[in-house]
């Protein structure tokens, strides 16, 4: 495709770019939209590549050093020196003439392109990607949490654009610091909305499980706020013999899975796949559970990614009873949200959901699935930069 009137984007991550599907597939739409794109990342010693090629986009890591020495005065030494190299080369790539637009994504990195449009005035468009209420965040609290709102309330005002995650967090951003609401690009999946869904048996071959047990899937990190102990406990209450339970991912609480007693009679761990995977394997289950604890604001209105990879996948649904995701839930009839983020609640829900007209729930899923997923979420992206671009040339 002939590119946009030679119109060059920077997307700007803080961590090492390995496992962000919502980064990659914003910059592959907007490279297949006729931008020219580059993604500058950080390598923290995983010994990723420092550049790479993805399919037309340029992919830049810069390496952010870590302290080694022994003594503590040296490494402290080391730290300091470390940072301001790493700093001084993002700011440097940051600052150069030929990117029209800076997309920021998450809070960790708007500095990068505040700075450039303080440099550069109107000629440069800032887009703020706020991947989820990034100062009402799990485990944030205290100074670093005062601090970041004040970062956020002072930086935000010199965004062209606010993009999020969700309609609850799109609206608090807009209450908050008095902003247009945001744009809200969903975390949906890379399908072909109109295809057919496929069925697969990787779990039943992988841990031998017999055709008539019912599996349910927990995907992503095993990690504090998501669940973990009170699906395990539940599933432990429910004691069916038809049915198992499978977590796929990797994470903290891996301990936990590993302890149960059911663990590798009924329960069992996959690791994560490659993301050109997911739907596959994730299709190798009957039911998805999507189980976020009400731990803070940014978990209370999240609407999880993988809650889009079930549907895409054709799983019914259970998850907790939060605001967005019971809202879905409900409107779309694709499962069951949970009364209360408990055992009880849990075993409730399981419950409800076993007995639904299976052959309903799948009409309802394959409706869904054409609405919500990246398709219909890069016409929402390609849009907002083509408003951008336009608002541009009239500056």
């Amino acid at each position: 495709m002939e590119k946009n009137n030679n119109k060059n984007v920077l997307s700007v991550v803080f961590n090492e770019f390995k496992n962000d599907n919502r980064v990659l597939n914003q910059a592959l739409s907007i490279s297949d939209g006729g931008y020219s794109v580059t993604i500058i990342a950080i390598e923290m010693g995983s010994l990723l590549p420092l550049k790479e090629k993805i399919n037309n986009i340029q992919l830049i890591r810069f390496f952010k050093g870590y302290g080694n020495q022994k003594i503590f005065s040296i490494y402290i030494f080391q730290l300091l020196y470390n940072f301001i190299k790493f700093n001084y080369k993002f700011y440097s790539f940051v600052l150069r003439d030929e990117h029209d637009v800076i997309h920021c994504h998450d809070l960790n990195t708007l500095q990068f392109g505040i700075v450039s449009k303080l440099f550069k005035g109107k000629s440069v468009k800032l887009i703020y990607d706020a991947h989820e209420y990034e100062t009402q965040r799990n485990l944030l609290h205290g100074l670093k949490q005062r601090m970041l709102i004040i970062k956020e309330k002072f930086l935000i005002r010199y965004c062209d654009r606010v993009v999020t995650v969700s309609n609850t967090i799109a609206e608090e951003y807009s209450r908050l610091y008095n902003i247009p609401k945001p744009t809200v690009i969903l975390n949906c999946p890379v399908i072909d909305p109109e295809s057919e869904i496929v069925r697969h048996d990787i779990f039943r071959e992988k841990f031998n499980i017999s055709d008539s047990t019912k599996i349910f899937l927990y995907q992503g990190y095993f990690s504090v706020g998501r669940g973990i102990e009170i699906i395990l406990e539940a599933f432990n209450e429910l004691n069916f013999k038809d049915i198992a339970l499978v977590f796929m991912g990797e994470g903290a609480m891996i301990k936990e899975i590993k302890s149960n007693e059911l663990y590798e009679n009924s329960v069992y761990i996959h690791p994560f796949v490659a993301s050109d995977e997911i739907i596959k394997h994730t299709s190798s289950a009957d039911y998805g559970i999507s189980f976020i604890e009400d731990i803070s604001l940014s978990d209370r209105y999240c609407l999880p990614n993988k809650l889009f990879e079930y549907i895409a996948a054709g799983l019914p649904v259970i998850t907790s009873g939060l605001p967005e995701m019971e809202k879905f839930v409900k409107i779309h009839g694709v499962g069951v949200s949970s009364n209360e983020n408990s055992v009880s609640g849990f075993v409730e829900a399981f419950g409800e959901l076993i007995n639904m007209d299976r052959e309903a729930l799948n009409k309802n899923i394959i409706k869904t699935r054409k609405k919500y997923n990246w398709s219909t979420q890069e016409k929402i992206l390609l849009n907002l930069y083509e408003n951008l671009i336009t608002e541009s040339v009239k500056n």
